[in-house]
């Protein structure tokens, strides 16, 4: 289990299921416009790690240069922000869509199945900003007095959600199998994919893969088809949120869907309020003291804990196994970052 403690700022939690781990993180400080703040993503990758790890990589120097462009100068702070998003999502998904074309040609299926979740967060001037595809989430808890509350910072698209089903029939009403679902909550787009917007997985939003390609190497045609093919069936612009922080703004927590499988936002509350208690001393004997790590150190505990009463298996064996299939079939690989909103400014 990775458990770095950035600064007394922010904490990043990380507890993987695959081999290697598909989910991918990076928080950095940034100075634009000669201000200081704070920008960190989660990059939940599916169909292997490739792609989640090549937009963590390039997502912050590609914000950097977008928001430095030409094209960016004359535009207000807050256009200019948007603009460089878009722009760096929109040059992730350009730039691997033509590794996967490639690839494909070549004979290589794998590529055209990876994909990943993002969730990117960044806070200057006061203001959060959050740019969304798929289904991790973010909450910001505020305090007021003892009281903890939450408040959802971005959205969540998944082909569970009844407002994702909903648009997906009205795009596309004559499509009997726009999305399936095996149990209640977990539905698939065309019956391959949940989330519903992501970076990559081209075989969901180009028609070049559902044509009859020959293998370069070995003359056999590629037959992996999308029948009545009418995509791109997912979305691959970010949505972005906006928000201004206040005084009573504490703590913003970012999360892949494996924390959400096991925690909601309810129960997030409550558990803060228990870990952040004076009186609790469960984490001096881990030398653990700044609220950001105690929060995710909590967190990810009691993740364990109910993956380990749901498996039978008890916490330490859950800890004590290697990443794989076995794993994998217990929790989801999760991700857990916690800014402490209130030490931004010491």
């Amino acid at each position: 289990m990775k458990f770095p403690r950035i600064n007394k700022t922010i904490t990043a939690l990380q507890l993987g299921a695959n081999n290697p781990c598909e989910d991918k993180y990076f928080i950095n400080t940034i100075t634009i416009s000669n201000t200081m703040g704070y920008i960190m993503g989660i990059f939940d990758g599916h169909g292997g790690w490739i792609l989640s790890q090549y937009a963590n990589l390039v997502f912050y120097p590609y914000f950097l240069e977008e928001y430095n462009s030409k094209n960016n100068l004359e535009l207000i702070l807050e256009n200019k922000i948007i603009y460089a998003i878009k722009r760096t999502f929109a040059r992730i998904e350009e730039e691997f869509k033509l590794i996967s074309f490639s690839k494909y040609i070549e004979g290589n299926k794998k590529f055209k199945n990876l994909g990943t979740c993002a969730l990117v967060a960044l806070i200057i001037n006061n203001k959060l900003y959050t740019a969304n595809l798929g289904d991790s989430k973010a909450i910001l808890l505020s305090q007021n007095l003892e009281i903890f509350e939450y408040k959802k910072v971005s959205k969540v698209f998944n082909c569970r959600k009844k407002d994702e089903q909903k648009r997906l029939k009205e795009k596309w009403p004559n499509m009997d199998d726009i999305y399936k679902c095996k149990r209640k909550k977990i539905c698939y787009v065309k019956g391959r994919l949940q989330p519903t917007s992501t970076l990559g997985d081209f075989y969901l939003k180009s028609p070049f893969y559902n044509l009859d390609i020959k293998n370069l190497y070995n003359d056999k045609y590629i037959n992996d088809k999308i029948e009545k093919y009418e995509g791109p069936f997912i979305e691959s612009i970010p949505d972005i949120k906006i928000f201004n922080l206040i005084k009573n703004d504490n703590y913003l927590i970012i999360g892949s869907d494996g924390l959400w499988d096991y925690l909601n936002s309810k129960e997030i509350v409550e558990l803060t309020k228990q870990f952040l208690d004076e009186k609790n001393n469960n984490f001096i004997d881990n030398e653990i003291y700044e609220n950001s790590s105690k929060l995710a150190f909590g967190l990810m505990q009691k993740i364990i804990e109910k993956s380990a009463k749901k498996s039978g298996i008890d916490a330490f064996g859950i800890l004590e196994m290697n990443l794989g299939k076995k794993l994998r079939r217990i929790h989801d690989d999760i991700t857990i970052i916690i800014l402490d909103l209130s030490k931004i400014n010491e």
